[in-house]
């Protein structure tokens, strides 16, 4: 598909290498996922203690 787009001499990438950026795009993305949720999380408690303390 990409082969008339690519210069001389250069090739496509192997699927193996195509999915292990896929690997690593999910797992990044997980780990941004989680780490939202965790200072999300910590704001609301912080909020929550602050308002309860007056």
């Amino acid at each position: 598909m990409f082969g008339s787009l690519l210069g001389h001499g250069q090739s496509q990438p192997s699927p193996a290498v195509d999915d292990l950026t896929r690997q690593w795009a999910a797992g990044i993305g997980l780990a941004v996922a989680v780490g939202s949720a965790y200072v999300l999380a910590g704001h609301c408690h912080t909020n929550d203690s602050a308002d309860a303390q007056g």
